[in-house]
């Protein structure tokens, strides 16, 4: 039974399987039949419309990456390829078209198609048009941004390759080419595209840029850019770029027209970079019209650094780290340069970031070289930077055009100027300061060529100052500080050094600077001084100067002394010499003045006043007081430098009041002293000059061996000039008085002086006591009239010879002298003595007579009493018997004082005598009427 039943399940078997087998044959030979049909219908037809399972894995690959799209019409074959006419592409949140493409063409996996998957293997766009939309879009509808755009895109698991892109953002023709690698970028659940998500995350920043640089762009000519894409080591894409145009036109915010422009560059665009990188730039030349500014030969060079959000193009511009830029040359506003060079870093992550940028180059200006380092604040508009500069000549001529202003008349370089320092601007751009030091020579300064000048300075805009300052003018030097207020063009000096004035005469407005400091030379070297000179460039009324000298060689006036000491104050109106020390050999004058000038009526409006005190050689001073100082001073000799003090005032023709010279001198001399060759010993007078009036006062000196007083005026002008003079003698010594008289009056005659012996004993002692006081035409003896009285005492009188004679002609007697005395008026050339009485011991003498001067004739008549003093009793008898007789004792005195002679005017034969001959005409003088 058990068999039976095994033997009929292996049956049922067998049938079974023979009947599956037949089954599986016919369904193969049926699969194979509708194959061979599908076939045969592909052969025979071109296009196929895309299934509808594709379509639909299509669309959900591309909504799991957020994009959406549509389609006008759909091409497929079996071996996975699909083109897709007329899309429009959408994104999450957009309502409208983000894109459109005239034909999508993509190559599938057909096995992934056999699960439903959509797995490109290619992808191929043509026509493509990408647009901003209106909610985007700064003109508030949609534009379309990147035009014409093929590309051809493989994926490649992590990343796609970009076999070519070509496309159009505004007029620039962009091509790119390379691989992205995508690992880092994060994407949403689901599994998207890669191609599709990248498109999706980054087209609102991506489209955002396109959109501004369209304006930019539009200022290249004929711009095209070649991008080759990289991945970088690990993840990441590195972008290698070429950007070239034709040319470049910019209308904001400066107008701009440039050449030819070439650039090259790498830098991470997507995930993991390299840190740095670099951009290559030349251009053939640029052209600033707004700022007058154009450049040839210009190449830079640029250092990127990695984007702060790798793995995204939210912002596709790169910090830049450095720039290095170099010029062939160029002008800015007529400014001529070449070989310039500037290297830009930030002080920052980003240079084109807000944030300073530390700045510096070189460049050649006329062929000298000007270097700078410092920081920038383009966003500030602030500056803070070194500077070492060589200044040309030609710079002052080019600042002069670029204010309106002839520089030339002011400053004038003849020789490169080294100038280093530091400038800084202020926010905005405004001017801060500008400091430094600068070197330069032979600098021509507003009529004074500077040899050297060098210092330091600053420059605020307003206020230039200088506190180390050295400059040299020839022989002249100075150290010290100089500052100006740009606004009112006021400055100072504070100089110590050499200087002669007239040599920076100058930078003094007004002559009232030369027609002072005229009246010193300086022919050795120039004096020690020190200036506190302030004043202002257009206006020199405004000048106050504090000035110190002391220097050797010196000549005031014309009078050269060995050294001056002066400290002035000065004005252009006012000079006001505080001290004036001149010397010469052991002599000096110290004093002070004060000088006035009206600045409108010109120096010879001058009014001076002076006082001081002088030990000097009269002849030294002479040429001080003018022209006529030296005939002033002619006659007044000393042996001895006297002492004056002085004070006086001077006033030009144009001064109010018209000119005048009024001036006072004190004199006190020791030793001889002569005026007009007429010795004194240690005299002392004052001397006051009134235009043309002198008074000479209080005389005192000494004359053979006496005390002489007296005092002379001066006055009138030219033939009418006029002198009076009064003048005593007490307690002379007669022979000296006889001597110098005598030698004093041949002088002036040119004729020998008599001896003391032709008109008294050596021996004798007589002592002399005169006045007199007379007035007459100045140099005219003949015009002088006046009076006086004389006395004469002493035992030794009858020595005088015109008496001692007496003795021969009265043998019978001894005549004694001890006394005489005589009143007399001076009348021209003559003595006139209406009363002359000589009286001694025992004997008296009553005259009359007269003198000539210039002949030394006499002419006197006395009577002679022998008896007339005797105090004896037998001698006044004897007096008393020849009174009656006293007539036949009058005696003529004739012939020269040098050899005089007595007679008896009644004696018998002179008696006969005078009756016999006609009376004597006196001839008159001949200077009498001169």
């Amino acid at each position: 039974m058990a068999r039976a039943f095994s033997q009929l399940c292996a049956g049922g078997a067998r049938l079974a399987l023979k009947g599956a087998l037949t089954l599986g044959s016919w369904t193969l030979w049926l699969g194979l039949s509708l194959l061979l049909l599908a076939q045969a219908y592909i052969a025979s037809k071109d296009e196929l419309q895309v299934p509808t399972f594709v379509q639909r894995a299509l669309l959900e690959r591309l909504a799991a990456s957020g994009v959406h799209i549509t389609f006008g019409h759909t091409l497929f074959d079996p071996s996975g390829r699909v083109i897709i006419e007329n899309a429009a592409l959408t994104l999450d949140g957009f309502e409208e078209p983000i894109a459109t493409a005239r034909a999508i063409y993509a190559r599938i996996d057909p096995w992934a198609l056999a699960v439903r998957r959509f797995e490109p293997l290619e992808i191929r766009v043509t026509g493509m048009n990408v647009r901003v939309p209106a909610m985007l879009s700064a003109s508030g509808r949609a534009d379309d941004v990147i035009q014409d755009l093929d590309a051809a895109i493989v994926p490649d698991r992590d990343a796609f390759s970009i076999e070519y892109l070509h496309c159009h953002v505004g007029s620039l023709a962009v091509s790119i080419q390379g691989k992205i690698r995508l690992g880092a970028l994060p994407g949403p659940r689901g599994v998207p595209l890669p191609v599709a998500e990248f498109f999706a995350r980054n087209y609102v920043p991506l489209i955002r840029r396109c959109a501004a640089a369209i304006g930019a762009i539009s200022a290249f000519d004929q711009a095209g850019l070649r991008v080759r894409l990289e991945p970088a080591a690990g993840r990441g894409t590195t972008a290698r770029t070429i950007f070239i145009a034709d040319g470049v036109r910019l209308s904001t915010p400066v107008p701009l027209r440039a050449g030819r422009l070439h650039a090259t560059g790498r830098w991470s665009v997507l995930g993991e970079a390299p840190d740095s990188g670099e951009v290559f730039l030349s251009l053939a030349d640029i052209d600033l019209p707004g700022v007058k500014a154009s450049a040839q030969g210009i190449e830079a060079r640029v250092e990127v650094g990695s984007q702060a959000g790798k793995g995204a193009v939210g912002d596709l511009r790169l910090p830049i780290k450095s720039a290095d830029l170099s010029c062939a040359g160029g002008t800015v506003d007529g400014l001529e340069f070449r070989d310039a060079v500037v290297a830009l870093a930030p002080t920052g992550p980003d240079l084109l970031r807000a944030g300073p940028v530390r700045v510096s180059g070189k460049a050649l200006f006329w062929g000298e070289p000007v270097g700078f380092d410092g920081v920038v604040d383009p966003v500030r508009g602030t500056a803070q930077t070194k500077f070492n500069a060589s200044v040309a000549p030609e710079t002052v001529g080019f600042v002069g055009a670029r204010i309106k202003r002839d520089l030339g008349a002011f400053v004038r370089l003849t020789r490169s100027v080294g100038v280093e320092g530091d400038l800084r601007f202020d926010p905005g751009w405004k001017f801060g300061e500008v400091s430094g030091r600068l070197d330069a020579a032979q600098v021509f300064a507003r009529g004074v060529v500077i040899d050297e000048v060098r210092g330091r300075f600053r420059f605020d805009g307003s206020r230039l100052y200088a506190p180390e300052a050295y400059a040299r003018i020839g022989e002249n030097f100075a150290r010290g500080s100089f500052e100006e207020e740009m606004a009112t063009r006021r400055y100072r000096f504070l100089l110590d050094g050499r200087l002669r004035p007239l040599d920076i005469t100058p930078w003094i407005n007004g002559a009232w600077w030369q027609s002072f400091f005229s009246n010193f030379g300086f022919p050795e070297v120039p004096p020690s001084a020190s200036i506190d000179l302030r004043s202002c460039w257009i206006d020199g009324r405004q000048a106050r100067i504090f000035l110190s000298v002391d220097g050797p060689g010196i000549v005031v006036l014309g009078a050269p002394f060995d050294r001056v000491r002066l400290t002035l104050f000065s004005r252009p109106q006012f000079n006001d010499g505080i001290r004036l020390e001149v010397t010469k050999g052991r002599g000096a004058v110290r004093g002070t003045f004060t000088r006035g000038l009206d600045v409108d009526a010109g120096p010879s409006s001058y009014n001076i006043d002076f006082a001081g005190t002088s030990n000097m050689e009269l002849a030294a001073v002479a040429p001080m007081l003018g022209s006529g100082g030296a005939s002033l001073l002619s006659p007044y000799a000393f042996s001895q430098p006297p002492d004056l003090e002085l004070a006086g005032h001077l006033s030009g023709p144009k001064a109010p009041g018209g000119p005048h010279h009024v001036l006072h001198i004190g004199v006190r001399s020791s030793g001889v002293f002569r005026y007009n060759d007429f010795p004194v010993e240690d005299a002392s007078f004052a001397v006051d000059l009134k235009d043309d009036d002198v008074t000479i006062s209080q005389i005192k000196a000494g004359f053979a061996g006496g005390a002489a007083t007296g005092r002379a005026n001066v006055r009138g002008r030219g033939a009418e000039r006029r002198l009076s003079f009064e003048a005593a003698l007490s307690d002379a010594q007669l022979d000296r008085a006889i001597l110098a008289v005598g030698n004093y009056s041949a002088t002036r005659s040119l004729k020998a002086a008599p001896a003391v012996g032709s008109f008294l004993n050596e021996k004798a002692s007589v002592r002399l006591d005169a006045a007199v006081a007379a007035n007459g035409r100045l140099g005219d003896p003949s015009t002088f009239q006046g009076s006086g009285t004389a006395q004469l005492q002493g035992a030794g009188l009858g020595e005088v010879r015109v008496l001692g004679l007496l003795s021969d002609l009265l043998r019978f007697t001894a005549l004694r002298f001890t006394m005489a005395h005589a009143a007399f008026k001076l009348n021209g050339t003559r003595l006139d003595f209406p009363e002359v009485n000589v009286t001694g011991a025992n004997s008296a003498i009553t005259a009359h007579g007269s003198y000539s001067i210039d002949s030394h004739d006499l002419d006197f008549k006395a009577r002679i009493n022998p008896f007339k003093e005797s105090r004896t009793l037998p001698l006044q008898f004897m007096d008393a018997m020849l009174a009656p007789l006293a007539q036949a004792f009058e005696v003529q005195l004739t012939g020269k004082i040098e050899k005089p002679t007595w007679m008896f005017a009644n004696g018998p034969a002179n008696l006969l005598r005078n009756l016999n001959q006609p009376p004597a005409i006196q001839a008159p003088s001949p200077l009498k009427d001169r």
